[in-house]
Order: structure tokens, then sequence, then C-alpha cells
């Protein structure tokens, strides 16, 4: 929540230029502004997500092969049980990254 705070007040015109404590590693007790913080905090962000859409796109790849679901039909639908811990907004950007892959309608039920 805090982040999406950051990155929202860094939008703002009467916000974006104040200068705060440096959340930088290194960066101790300088100061900069919200909105390079808030750029900082964005690219930190898409990384974190990547990173989670990479592994999961691993482990669930080899579930398709291990399965041979690609043989099954037109669609491809994976339902997960637990052991697959995705957050619910990953999952719609793995199954998008599956549907390009495949090149057939994708569905992942979480």
């Amino acid at each position: 929540m805090n982040e999406k705070l950051l990155v929202f007040e860094s939008m703002l015109d009467f916000k974006a230029y104040e200068l705060i404590p440096s959340t930088k590693r290194g960066c101790s007790g300088q100061k900069e502004t919200r909105v390079e913080q808030g750029v900082r905090t964005s690219k930190n962000v898409k990384n974190r997500q990547t990173r989670i859409i990479d592994n999961n796109y691993e482990l669930l790849t080899n579930l398709i092969e291990d399965n041979n679901l690609l043989e099954r039909g037109k669609i491809l639908l994976l339902q997960l049980n637990k052991e697959y811990d995705i957050p619910g907004g990953i999952v719609g950007l793995i199954a998008n990254k599956f549907a390009t892959t495949y090149q057939r309608p994708t569905l992942i039920l979480n």
C-alpha cells in the first residue's frame, strides 16, 4: 500500500518535487524528490512482478508438459491447487504469456 501511495503522490504536481528521505540502498540520510523515489519504486515493483511471472511460468510449463495438456484440445486449461500460490493479478499475466507461446486461448483457474 505504501508503494501505491508513493507512486500516486509522485504524479501530483504539488507533491512530486518535494524532497523526502531517500529509501535507496546506501543513501541513508540523503534526500530525493518524491518523483525520483516513485520511479525507482515502480521499477522495483515491475522487476518483482517479472520474477514471480518467470518462476511460475516455468513451474506451469513443466505441469503442462508432464501431463501432455497440449494434446487434449484447442484450449489450454489449467486448474491449480493450493500447491501453486500465485497472486491473483499475476495469474492473468501468466495466462497471456501461455496464450502467446502456444497460440491458443488459455484459462488458468486459481
